[in-house]
């Protein structure tokens, strides 16, 4: 602390600079310096992480103990750790909490062994669950690795239902490990008459019977939390299916109106076939001349030469090539995706004599079956 010399102001002690939460969203800077000046926890450095983290923790239990001592007070610390154990669920009853109570005071106030248990259980309910929910999105925004997500398959605490304050690991320490409880499941246990003080001022233990309901009583929390939690699941499954089945639904409509398009297509390439008599010619057939076209349309009346020759009626007629759609050979274009041809053809019946349609046809690609396929249909369009 820095001399006051009228101008200047006491330093504030160091606590006033380290409040309970950081002033922005993260972890403070020390714990950032701790993790870097220490090798990975699955490097070697789990164990040098928990040998500091035990001696700073019993540093503060031995002050707590020492100012207990000089102003004769009674401190009481509740420590929770915002980590656990990869696939630990965030409930209470997977949850602990080191607590530091005087023994000597436990000894003199057996009436508040319950008044102790209930506030470090709804400390573990409220601030501990808090804390490592937090602990938890801090490592996520800071992209470090926390295991694998929670799970339902490890053991909820096991605690024995008669024990209200948990024996210490040490005979006379006055560090106790509170282990968390289902939310709720104190309650009863707190509300069930205390046992009467045997003649050596000693607590009477609970019945038998008192035990059992209280084991029962507690099961049932668990059996409760376990059920709420598969109802969670069982919820997540149901929106998963209903999307899955508005997928399906959603494929097998587009896959209907694919089967009804080409179905459609199908029959208008039938009622094409059905129209046509021309005998497909094989690949080496040399081309049929627009004599012999006009001969198989007309079996009964051979047109003169005028007719064919008309102006006003002859395919090479640009006024009646302008007029011709090209429906059925436009509709075989689309159907085998070669529609691109279609502007090229167009130009064929304009200017190229039927009879040359074969090698025309021929030189835009086309093997033989298609190119005899497209003089039917052109034969059929232009109406030779």
């Amino acid at each position: 602390m820095s001399t006051n010399d009228g101008n200047e102001q006491p330093s504030p002690p160091h606590a006033w600079n380290a409040p309970g939460h950081p002033p922005d969203p993260g972890f403070f800077p020390e714990l950032k310096a701790l993790r870097e000046s220490l090798p990975a926890a699955d490097n070697g450095g789990y164990a040098p992480r928990l040998e500091f983290v035990n001696l700073v923790r019993e540093l503060m239990f031995d002050v707590a103990t020492m100012l207990d001592h000089i102003i004769g007070s009674m401190t009481l610390i509740i420590h929770s750790e915002g980590t656990t154990r990869p696939g630990t669920p965030v409930r209470p009853e997977y949850l602990s909490s080191t607590v530091y109570i005087p023994p000597s005071f436990l000894a003199g106030n057996p009436s508040a062994h319950m008044d102790i248990a209930r506030i470090v259980q709804q400390y573990i309910e409220t601030v501990g669950v808090a804390t490592v929910t937090a602990w938890a999105t801090n490592a996520r925004r800071a992209k470090w690795s926390i295991g694998n997500s929670a799970s339902s398959t490890r053991s909820p605490n096991y605690i024995h239902p008669g024990l209200i304050i948990p024996d210490t690991k040490k005979p006379g320490s006055s560090v106790y490990v509170f282990r968390g409880r289902p939310a709720g499941s104190l309650d009863p246990i707190l509300a069930a008459p205390e046992p009467a003080p045997s003649r050596d001022g000693s607590e009477e233990p609970y019945s038998q019977d008192a035990l059992n309901l209280m084991t029962e009583i507690e099961h049932n929390h668990a059996l409760m939390a376990d059920i709420k939690q598969l109802r969670g699941h069982i919820t997540l499954l149901e929106d998963a299916l209903a999307g899955q089945e508005a997928a399906h639904e959603a494929a097998a409509a587009t896959s209907e109106r694919t089967i009804s398009s080409l179905q459609r297509q199908l029959q208008r390439t039938q009622v094409v076939d059905s129209s046509l008599s021309i005998s497909r010619a094989p690949a080496n057939a040399r081309p049929p001349s627009y004599a012999s076209l006009s001969q198989l349309f007309t079996p009964t009346k051979t047109r003169s030469t005028a007719q064919l020759l008309d102006s006003s009626r002859s395919p090479r007629s640009p006024r009646m090539i302008s007029e011709i759609p090209l429906t059925l050979t436009t509709a075989w274009l689309d159907n085998n995706s070669v529609l691109s041809h279609l502007p090229g053809i167009r130009l064929m019946v304009k200017r190229v004599a039927p009879t040359m349609w074969y090698e025309e046809l021929a030189t835009l690609g086309f093997g033989a079956d298609d190119v005899q396929k497209l003089l039917d249909l052109l034969t059929a369009d232009v109406g030779l």
